[in-house]
C-alpha cells in the first residue's frame, strides 16, 4: 500500500539559498531509492520562505528505508534543521472512496 509524507517548512530569513542547495542534494539521492515514487519540493507562491515537500513511496517500508539512508541522516537530520524556523510532518495512507468504502 502506498505511503505519503507531506512536509511543510518555514526557512529562516536569509537561509533560503542554503535550504535550496541542501534539498537539491537530498532530492537527487532520494529519487534514486527503489521505494520512492515521487519526491517533489514546492515553494509558496506568496511567501518565499515557505516550502512544501510531497513524498510518495511504494509502501511504508520504502519510507522507513529512506529514513535509514546516509543522505537522509546528513541532509534531513543534519544540515536542514538549523536552517528552519518551523517544520511540520504529516504522513498518510490511501483512502478508498466510493460506495464500496
Amino acid at each position: 500500500m502506498a505511503y505519503t509524507s507531506c512536509v511543510m517548512y518555514v526557512v529562516k530569513a536569509g537561509e533560503e539559498r542554503s535550504f535550496l542547495e541542501a534539498v537539491a542534494h537530498l532530492a537527487e539521492r532520494t529519487r534514486k531509492e527503489p521505494g520512492c515514487l515521487e519526491y517533489r519540493f514546492h515553494r509558496d507562491a506568496e511567501d518565499a520562505r515557505k516550502f512544501f515537500l510531497y513524498e510518495l513511496y511504494a509502501d511504508e517500508r520504502g519510507y522507513r528505508a529512506h529514513q535509514a539512508t546516509e543522505h537522509f541522516e546528513k541532509w534531513a537530520k543534519g544540515v536542514i534543521p538549523p536552517l528552519l524556523e518551523e517544520r511540520r510532518i504529516e504522513r498518510y495512507v490511501p483512502l478508498e472512496t466510493g460506495a464500496a468504502a
